[in-house]
């Protein structure tokens, strides 16, 4: 889902999507929130895997959860870290079944 502009004053928008959709991976690009924030920003039953946030420029980063309670197993292999390019969170994610 891209926030655009910041998540601050979405979570109520943000909480009906995933209420609508139930996913178990929730991708949050241009976040524009800074590292403290977004690392204490609660969503219901999902936890912050991974993340980038930018320390110098407005807006951007990107933030991946993942739900609490699902029996697959998420692998962060790299998140891009560097300010004014194009944002990346490459994941493996293993299911009972496959690798994905």
């Amino acid at each position: 889902m891209n926030i655009q502009r910041g998540l601050q004053g979405k979570l109520d928008k943000l909480q009906i999507e995933i209420n609508k959709y139930t996913p178990d991976i929730i991708i949050l690009s241009e976040h524009g929130l800074k590292q403290e924030n977004l690392e204490t920003t609660y969503i219901p039953e999902y936890s912050l895997t991974t993340h980038f946030c930018r320390t110098t420029h407005m807006w951007g980063g990107i933030a991946l959860y993942t739900k609490d309670n699902i029996d697959t197993k998420i692998e962060v292999l790299d998140t891009e870290k560097t300010e004014m390019t194009f944002k990346t969170i490459d994941i493996k994610i293993n299911t009972k079944n496959k690798t994905l």
